[in-house]
């Protein structure tokens, strides 16, 4: 049986993937990228290539119940943040995707009005974003 968070990701990569893959971007999925701060692989859900040629990081959040998942964002910027500034310029931005209803309502609205980016140096290489703004966005190819 595959656990519940191993499953909710997967079902949000499956819904995140036809809709890039609608609008041009051609898509990998669990990729790994480099080395984490502090060791180890970094994996990333998503890798989207613009038509344009951007590569772009693309990390999903899914949050169904209260738990820690939102306790990890800040540290998902972090590893984001160093997997484009390591990557010899192949990457020049990234996003992390929230979904779920899982997530504090005040934590989540400050994710994603900025509320980060005082605390975390070269925090304007992340976007963070609800999933219907990102699909608002990938539908517009302006991601």
């Amino acid at each position: 049986m595959v656990p519940k968070a191993k499953h909710t990701g997967s079902v949000l990569e499956q819904t995140v993937i036809p809709i890039l893959q609608a609008n041009d971007y051609e898509v990998q999925n669990q990729v790994f990228i480099g080395e984490k701060i502090g060791g180890g692989r970094h994996r990333v859900d998503v890798i989207a290539k613009a038509p344009g040629g951007d590569e772009i990081l693309i990390s999903l959040k899914w949050q169904q119940t209260g738990g820690t998942t939102q306790e990890k964002i800040p540290y998902e910027a972090i590893k984001l943040i160093h997997a484009i500034k390591t990557s010899n310029e192949r990457f020049d931005r990234a996003y992390i995707v929230l979904g779920g209803e899982g997530m504090d309502k005040g934590l989540k609205e400050f994710y994603l009005s900025g509320g980060l980016s005082p605390y975390i140096v070269d925090y304007n290489l992340v976007n963070l974003v609800s999933l219907d703004r990102f699909i608002a966005l990938a539908n517009k190819k302006v991601l």
